[in-house]
This record gives C-alpha cells, sequence and structure tokens, in this order.
C-alpha cells in the first residue's frame, strides 16, 4: 500500500483510523459553528443593526424593512457613515413605491427605545412625517408634512430619506418637497430639496 508523503513532520494517517462516526461528528460540528455566524453575516449585525453604505442594501427584496436612522455618536466624531440600519416588519407592501413610503414612514416613527439608547435618532427638521411618496421614472418624490425648520443644518431630513430611499435599485433620485409642495428642482433626474433645507 503506498502512503501518503510526510510533510512538515505532519504523520500520515491511514482512512481506516477515522471512522465514518468520527466524521460524521465533525461534519455537523462545522455546521454547528457555521449556523452560529450565520446572525452576523454581510448587511446586518446580531440585533438586526449595523453601520453600513446605502449601497450595500437591497431594501426592494421581499423580505423586512431596512430603515436607516442617524448615529448620533458617529456623527459627532465624522466617521461616515453616519446612518445605522435597522430591521422593521414590512406589512402592507405590494410593491416597490409602498415599500418605499412604508420605509420613510418607519423612518418618521423613530428608533425604539434601546436603539434610541445606543445613540440612534431621526433628524425631522420639523416635519412630521410624509404625506405621499410616488415613484416616476425611477425619481422618488417624497411630499411631507409639518412645518419646515432647517435652521441651517448641514444634516437635515432630507439626508436620511436618501439614505433610506437611495438603496432601492429603482430609484436613482429623491426629491423631497416641504408642507407646500415646494422643492428646488422639481423637475429633471437628480435630487432636490425644499429652499427651507438650504444650509
Amino acid at each position: 500500500m503506498t502512503r501518503r508523503p510526510r510533510d512538515r513532520h505532519i504523520p500520515a494517517f491511514p482512512a481506516a483510523a477515522f471512522p465514518a462516526a468520527t466524521f460524521m461528528v465533525a461534519v455537523f460540528l462545522v455546521a454547528a459553528i457555521l449556523a452560529g455566524l450565520g446572525g452576523c453575516g454581510p448587511g446586518l449585525a446580531p440585533g438586526g443593526s449595523t453601520a453600513l453604505t446605502p449601497a450595500t442594501a437591497s431594501p426592494s427584496s421581499p423580505s423586512d424593512l431596512l430603515v436607516y436612522f442617524l448615529d448620533e455618536g458617529r456623527y459627532a466624531a465624522a466617521i461616515p457613515p453616519y446612518e445605522v440600519i435597522v430591521r422593521r416588519p414590512a406589512t402592507g407592501v405590494t410593491d416597490v413605491e409602498s415599500r418605499a413610503l412604508a420605509t420613510v414612514r418607519a423612518l418618521f416613527a423613530g428608533p425604539t427605545p434601546d436603539e434610541r439608547a445606543a445613540g440612534l435618532t431621526v433628524v425631522t427638521s420639523g416635519f412630521s412625517g410624509v404625506r405621499t411618496l410616488r415613484l416616476i421614472d425611477g425619481v422618488a418624490h417624497v411630499y411631507l408634512d409639518g412645518t419646515c425648520q432647517g435652521g441651517g443644518a448641514t444634516y437635515t431630513i432630507a439626508n436620511l430619506i436618501r439614505a433610506n430611499l437611495l438603496p432601492f435599485p429603482e430609484i436613482v433620485a429623491v426629491k423631497v418637497y416641504d408642507e407646500h409642495g415646494d422643492t428646488e428642482q422639481p423637475t429633471g433626474p437628480g435630487d432636490s430639496i425644499p429652499f427651507c433645507l438650504e444650509p
């Protein structure tokens, strides 16, 4: 019988030294380890949140809503990305437009108490919610309710809305409208924000 050559002082063992039962135990152990790591796969960490860039998510897939909130600690320390992604149940979602609308509504609903304790927040810029959302030729037109209070801030609700909608493969631009239905560039292919949100 030809023996496997020894390499780096590692002895060669015949196949008979490893009975089938031992092999199966090893397989089950590896499977258990991989299953334990499954909760830390790409995109979401244990607990359903981790810092991601918007382009890494696929929110239009049939799963929970993926909602981005502002991480106050990362923003204060100027460590991008400033948003952290969490999961929300997707109910009443029938298409991309309704999923996008549900995502923005979940954004305005805000973080849970545990998420707030972890430093997550939503900057509303005076707006109280989303009135409607229309997806036309890849452009999401988002109409807000409330009273716009930009205050010259460089980070506003428009940043969060874009962070939540641009991960959709079907959305290439986001136009945000104030309570009066106004935005700087209502037509054309690019993003747009209300005049009141200009810094």
